[in-house]
């Protein structure tokens, strides 16, 4: 009789719980960057839910994360279209946290005029990282939250020269 294998852990349990990156459940922005007043608001996101499903494919879990949001505009007026700055981060927490993946996108939303506020969603389909044990699965988390920096700090894509005529 062989041995039993090992039940792979149902995900369905074991996905990694979603949460809001603290400080980043709101992001304000303001026609002046310098002292701000209230007066100066053009808009202000905020995520109001999450959601998440996982999946075993082979060696490797798959997440995928919703996140519903709010874009109001403020006494400033916002422009017709907003980019929407988001971070997903699957973070293994404990003593010494540790980043196991990290996705940044932007997301266009369109604001008609006279609307003061919309609603915007975004799908991260495909949040990979590999299976750890059951026991560290469970010191996961996914946080989600606004990024004023995302991906203004990476160097931009290295220009392909021209070919050199003969």
């Amino acid at each position: 009789m062989a041995a039993a294998q090992p039940a792979a852990p149902s995900l369905d349990d074991n996905c990694p719980s979603a949460d809001i990156r603290q400080g980043a459940s709101t992001l304000a922005v303001a026609a002046k960057t310098q002292q701000p007043q209230a007066s100066d608001l053009r808009y202000q996101l905020s995520i109001t839910q999450l959601a998440r499903q996982c999946a075993l494919e082979g060696p490797e879990v798959r997440m995928r994360v919703g996140v519903q949001g709010r874009v109001i505009v403020g006494p400033a007026g916002a422009p017709n279209q907003v980019e929407v700055p988001l971070r997903y981060a699957v973070v293994r927490e404990g003593v010494e946290p540790k980043t196991i993946v990290s996705k940044f996108r932007r997301i266009p939303v369109a604001l008609a005029p006279g609307v003061t506020n919309v609603v915007f969603t975004d799908i991260e389909e495909d949040l990979r990282f590999p299976m750890p044990s059951p026991a560290e699965l469970e010191a996961y988390v996914v946080y989600i939250g606004f990024d004023e920096v995302g991906d203004r700090n990476r160097p931009p894509p290295a220009k392909k020269s021209a070919p050199k005529k003969k």
